[in-house]
């Protein structure tokens, strides 16, 4: 027995369609593919904070006050400074060769004494002028001791000796004369300390300008 087929027309063909899902390959194995997101995400943060830690931060230098010692009473006593030093840095900074100069900043007609000024004029006494207002030098801040180190996260202050020229010391006691008639004075602080840390030089770190009134 034979059974008869009939030819299919054009219109009548079916041809298959491909779905759109065929592109896509199922993972087989969801658990390695979470194990391997976690673990990029971790590398990630990691990194994050590696260089978070590691950023250079610049450290500050500023002076916090005058102390003055009354061993030497025939000079009116001599000068300290107590500077203090802070290190935001997540590892320690060293400090060296502090060089800070401090200047007075007297009020106008102020008495200037001419072994202070040694000129016919009292402004030969100004160094410069700070918004202006005349700075005359009474004195540097000089490290005698060694390097020193300021742990990571933290802050240490150091007491620095004011080293002084003859005229330097005859403005200081000129400075302390007017304050013992006038009453408070105003002084100023620049200069700079070297600092270096293992993995980066901060080079000479600016002494934060500072106000301090005597009194």
């Amino acid at each position: 027995m034979t059974q008869d087929y009939a030819p299919l027309t054009d219109g009548e063909a079916e041809v298959p369609q491909a779905s759109a899902y065929a592109y896509y390959i199922i993972p087989k194995e969801p658990k390695k593919r979470k194990q391997f997101g976690c673990g990029f995400c971790l590398v990630t943060l990691t990194l994050f904070l590696v260089g978070f830690i590691l950023i250079p931060r610049a450290p500050f230098v500023y002076l916090d006050h005058l102390e003055i010692s009354t061993e030497n009473q025939s000079l009116g006593g001599e000068l300290y400074g107590k500077f203090g030093f802070d290190n935001t840095n997540f590892y320690a900074v060293d400090w060296s060769n502090p060089a800070v100069n401090l200047y007075w900043l007297p009020h106008d007609e102020q008495l200037i004494v001419q072994s202070c000024h040694k000129s016919d004029t009292a402004n030969a006494a100004c160094a410069f002028y700070y918004r202006g207002m005349c700075a005359i030098p009474v004195g540097d801040f000089i490290g005698e001791d060694k390097a020193f180190t300021t742990d990571a996260r933290s802050a240490s202050e150091r007491d620095l000796k004011l080293e002084q020229s003859p005229q330097e010391m005859a403005c200081a006691l000129n400075m302390l004369a007017s304050y013992a008639k006038n009453g408070k004075q105003m002084l100023l602080s620049k200069g700079h300390v070297r600092a270096k840390a293992d993995i980066v030089d901060f080079g000479k770190v600016g002494v934060s300008d500072t106000y301090y009134y005597m009194g």
